[in-house]
């Protein structure tokens, strides 16, 4: 994958407010596919 295309997901994720809220990590990224990583927790 073209480190251009992984910056652009990794700078997206970043903006997204749920993910925040949600305690969400973006653990990896791979051509055609992501790993998002979230714990339980009370709040959600």
């Amino acid at each position: 994958m073209k480190q251009d295309i992984e910056t652009r997901i990794n700078d997206s994720f970043a903006r997204q407010s749920l993910m925040h809220t949600l305690g969400a990590t973006l653990e990896r990224v791979g051509s055609g596919s992501v790993s998002i990583r979230a714990p339980l927790a009370d709040h959600v």
